[in-house]
């Protein structure tokens, strides 16, 4: 009676204790995995990303490969069946993944990795902490934690996307001024100008050469230089509302250059069409990245039928076939409309597989995080740990965050992540 149930009680704590371990350091490897899983083709030109997706997914199904001979529950090194669903889940990733590069080119990397990621994680936790789409409703044992966690790591991405976006140091505006200040304005024009810096062109007939600023972030500013003092030329716009810059090539006054940085990271020619375009499939990208697990854990729990197998592993390769085949199909779709003009570089071949194999590894990690952990946890953790290894790794190894306003912002971001990522571990 008492012995038995005190045995039972020990070995169900060995068992949560285990389970909550095992879940950490799957969240851990994850991150990291995350985190570097693109420094093969740091040095790269991905081009357009397609051929780039198309060779990563060959390592991705490498790694599907080995984890389907001695991961799954089958005996020996006999791999799982097929399930389609599973590797519709997996298409699904990669069809956002294959959104992120013209996403980045309408709206910028960082509103769109913002966008993205904070979607993916909220998607995530939606999922997990409601039981939407099949997936079981999950009892978190502390969720005053769990949501400040969550709170505080949304923000934070947030000052993660400014830092990027403000990750140019401002040596080129600095010398810009200097020759500024060295010139000298009169009856006779500029005595001195800049050889480095483009010309304004002015509507005049003419124009004097002038020297420019240089750009901060992504909002260029010219000035000229006239006889009576410098002036800052404001762009025309158009009317149509849809083609309406969202914000002007120039900016009104040259004490708006003093003021601080430029923080929108917009590409010059940003349209409010084009954000809302580019904003909406940043959305549905980070949606599809939320919900690639859905259909494994939906099978696993026995919403298709009982006769699907109960361990989570036996669904990561056909969740990698489908990653493949969704790449795979993209490429030929593509090299059949550009033909000769498709980015298909060999040399990118290695360095993309590598980056598969380390994207696939932390897959593999993640679905099992998932399970120990549920994915109200897992899902803003892992979201959240790749920014800070990958800020570390970049300011170590590659001496970037250079500039004052990034290492600002890279900092508060961090107050914010940290603790949020730890809140959200310890209510699991």
């Amino acid at each position: 009676g008492f012995l038995s149930e005190f045995v039972q009680a020990a070995m169900d704590g060995v068992d949560e204790i285990t389970r909550l371990v095992r879940g950490n350091a799957c969240c851990l490897v994850a991150g990291i995995g995350f985190a570097v899983n693109y420094l093969p083709v740091k040095k790269c030109d991905t081009g357009d990303g397609i051929f780039f997706c198309a060779a990563m997914s060959l390592g991705i199904l490498g790694v599907g490969l080995l984890q389907g001979m001695f991961l799954t529950s089958t005996e020996g090194l006999t791999i799982p069946k097929f399930e389609p669903l599973a590797a519709l889940g997996g298409a699904m990733w990669m069809l956002g993944n294959l959104m992120c590069p013209y996403i980045i080119q309408i709206i910028g990397l960082g509103l769109g990795l913002t966008m993205w990621d904070l979607s993916n994680m909220l998607m995530g936790w939606f999922i997990g902490h409601f039981g939407l789409f099949g997936v079981d409703k999950e009892v978190n044992h502390h969720p005053l934690r769990n949501y400040v966690g969550l709170v505080l790591a949304s923000i934070s991405l947030i000052f993660f996307s400014l830092s990027s976006v403000l990750n140019n140091p401002d040596k080129e505006l600095s010398a810009s001024k200097q020759e500024m200040a060295k010139t000298k304005v009169g009856p006779g024009g500029p005595e001195h100008s800049s050889t480095h810096s483009s010309m304004a062109s002015i509507s005049e007939p003419n124009p004097e050469p002038a020297p420019s600023l240089a750009r901060a972030a992504s909002d260029p500013t010219e000035l000229v230089v006239g006889e009576e003092a410098r002036q800052v030329r404001t762009s025309e716009r158009v009317h149509s509302w849809w083609s309406e810059r969202v914000h002007p090539n120039h900016r009104s006054s040259e004490s708006d250059l003093e003021a601080g940085p430029e923080l929108t990271g917009l590409p010059k020619n940003t349209t409010i069409l084009q954000l809302l375009l580019g904003s909406t499939m940043a959305v549905v990208a980070g949606t599809l990245f939320g919900t690639t697990f859905v259909l494994p854990t939906d099978l696993l729990q026995g919403d298709f039928g009982k006769h699907h197998s109960r361990s989570i592993m036996d669904y990561v390769f056909s969740h990698f076939i489908g990653i493949f085949l969704m790449a795979v199909f993209a490429l030929v779709c593509y090299v059949v409309i550009r033909g000769k003009e498709s980015y298909t570089p060999l040399s990118l071949v290695i360095p993309a597989l590598w980056s598969g194999v380390i994207w696939g590894i932390a897959q593999v990690a993640w679905f099992q995080a998932n399970l120990d952990l549920g994915f109200s946890v897992s899902f803003p953790v892992i979201a959240s740990l790749p920014g800070v290894i990958g800020l570390l790794i970049g300011i170590c190894c590659f001496g970037e965050v250079e500039s004052l306003w990034s290492r600002v912002f890279a900092s508060l971001g961090l107050l914010l992540r940290i603790p949020g990522v730890i809140l959200i571990a310890l209510s699991a």
